[in-house]
């Protein structure tokens, strides 16, 4: 059993058990989905893409460019691209 009480503030300098992290990549695919979704969402409701570089790739289809732009994020990521 875990020697820490669940309503137990941990500080900074205290270790954190590893099964209570996420992996930092796993963390940023999971925001970037999020954010995938999120922004079709906010499309369909009628809102617009600010970011020019976003809005270049969605020309032909929404979908289609934020998958690419995601995908080029994700490609940039070290060790991946």
């Amino acid at each position: 059993m875990n020697s820490t009480p669940r309503n137990t503030v941990l500080h900074a300098s205290e270790p954190i058990a590893r099964e209570h992290t996420v992996p930092v990549m796993e963390l940023f695919a999971y925001l970037q989905l999020l954010d995938l979704l999120t922004t079709l969402a906010g499309l369909r409701l009628g809102a617009q893409e600010v970011s020019p570089f976003i809005r270049m790739t969605m020309q032909f289809d929404a979908g289609v460019g934020l998958m690419i732009w995601n995908l080029w994020i994700i490609l940039r990521l070290p060790g991946i691209g």
